[in-house]
């Protein structure tokens, strides 16, 4: 059974995929890889997406609220584009997980950076 934090990660990356309103199917096979590195098979990926009661996970460490930035990242840059949905978007969770808003264009873009050279 996928747990909760688990479950939101998930929708978080749907979330982020949908963004730029093109779901790519690099974007799906992203989305199915991260619920495989879980341990989630793709059907429990497909039903955790099609669960309506969406709600964003806050992880407690800096450390985890940049490992799952760094992921919403790479489904922002799964197609080998990021649009300006997906870059505020990206602000708008960084915000929303306690960074300054004057600091996240640069957490935006380095993260960018470093997903685009895969670091």
């Amino acid at each position: 059974m996928m747990n909760n934090s688990l479950k939101q990660l998930l929708l978080g990356l749907y979330k982020m995929a949908l963004c730029d309103n093109q779901f790519a199917a690099e974007e799906m096979a992203m989305l199915y890889q991260v619920g495989r590195e879980y341990g989630v098979s793709d059907e429990e990926v497909n039903q955790a997406v099609m669960d309506d009661t969406f709600t964003l996970y806050l992880p407690e460490t800096i450390e985890g609220k940049v490992q799952l930035l760094y992921r919403f990242t790479q489904m922002a840059w799964a197609d080998g584009v990021i649009v300006d949905e997906e870059k505020e978007l990206l602000k708008q969770t960084a915000i929303r997980y306690g960074f300054l808003k004057e600091n996240t264009d640069a957490i935006v873009e380095f993260l960018i950076e470093k997903v685009k050279n895969k670091i």
